[in-house]
Formats: C-alpha cells, structure tokens, sequence
C-alpha cells in the first residue's frame, strides 16, 4: 500500500502543486478510522480543512478522495454554500467526497492504470470544484 500510494504522490502534484502533503501514521489511520492514506492540510481559508487521498476499508475496499473542512476554518460556511451547488457526494456540511469500490478494478486488463486513471479523474474534480469557487481562498495551486 505504502509503494502504490508513493505512485500516486506525483499525480497529486500536477494538479495540486503547492499543496502542503502530510504523511498520515497509517497504522493509527487502519486500526482507528480503517483507512490508508495521506492528506494535504491548510488547502483553503484559515484553519483546517484537509484533501485526502487513498484507500477506506470501512466497509468493502474503496478508493478514496476527500476534502474535510473544520468548522473553525475562517471558510467554513462558504464551503457549505459550495456544497448546494456541486453534484459530488457530500454531507452539506463539512465533507465532500469521491469513492469508487477496488472490486471495480480486479478484473481489468490493466488494474494499476485504470485505478490511477480514477485517482486522476478525481483528482480533476476536485480541481474544477476548487475553480468554480474560487471564494474559498484555495492553497492548491
């Protein structure tokens, strides 16, 4: 896990180049919140609100692509607002999110490529939701 999400680490990059990348301790992140992942912190306003990437094993084993928001973050409600507008998955609240089951992949001719495609495709969506609001005070790129 550690090696495919090294991999993912430059893709990030391209689109989210002054995004501040943080290690998560992954066997804290797997034994309390079943998930494997590294997060960007400090991604708009003041305050915390982070972009995370990797995989949930809460369930079923998803890849995942999240942006959490705490309510202390000077664009909190402005994120809320952002919420209405968007057709991404989100809680109206405090989180949005792009999930997609790993049993999607297994039995593709090409598994690693088409999973890095998703994180791609995600990774642009979470551009283009950045782009079309702009009021949050973005610290991506």
């Amino acid at each position: 896990m550690d090696r495919y999400l090294a991999k993912l680490r430059p893709l990030f990059r391209q689109f989210f180049p002054l995004a501040k990348i943080k290690d998560s301790n992954n066997l804290h992140q797997l034994t309390n919140k079943s998930r494997f992942v590294f997060h960007a912190e400090s991604i708009f306003g003041e305050g915390y609100a982070e972009l995370g990437v990797g995989f949930d094993f809460e369930e079923t084993v998803q890849l995942k692509v999240w942006i959490w928001v705490n309510d202390k973050n000077s664009s909190f409600k402005l994120f809320q607002q952002a919420l209405k507008s968007t057709e991404l998955a989100n809680n109206g609240e405090s989180w949005l999110g792009l999930y997609k089951p790993l049993s999607d992949f297994v039995s593709a001719e090409r598994m690693e490529e088409q999973i890095e495609a998703w994180f791609a495709e995600s990774f642009a969506a979470v551009k283009r939701f950045s782009e079309v609001h702009p009021e949050l005070n973005w610290h991506l790129s």
